[in-house]
Parts: structure tokens; sequence; C-alpha cells
């Protein structure tokens, strides 16, 4: 995720994305071709952050159940 501010007193629209004056959005960077997100990294008129992506969850590993060995 990236989180970008739009730092100027104007609304702007860079790589299509519409931007408030003074807002801050968050994008998924994924939606975005590389191409772009160092366009709206080296735009004077806002400031991109990354946000911290959430760690996905472990999954749990239960112990397997004891075979029973048959009985003659």
């Amino acid at each position: 995720m990236l989180k970008i501010t739009n730092k100027t007193d104007k609304p702007l629209r860079r790589c299509g994305i519409d931007f408030q004056a003074g807002e801050t959005l968050e994008v998924d960077e994924t939606k975005l071709r590389t191409v772009q997100v160092e366009s709206l990294k080296a735009d004077p008129a806002l400031t991109v952050t990354v946000a911290a992506k959430p760690k996905p969850a472990k999954p749990v590993v239960k112990p397997a159940a004891p075979e029973e060995e048959p009985k003659p």
C-alpha cells in the first residue's frame, strides 16, 4: 500500500487518480504499473510513503493424530 498526499492547495489528477487539496489516499501499488509508481514518487506536489503491509496470518498446524495399529 502507498499513502499518497497532495501537498498543494489545488485538486490534482495523476496516473488516473484524483487528489483533492491536502487529501491523503491509500493506493494499492499492485494496481499500478512500476512506471506510474516511480512517476508519483518523483512528483514534487505529492508525498508518497509506503504503508506497512499487514503480515499474513500463519496457518495453524495441528499435530497429526496418532495412527492406531490394526489389531490382529
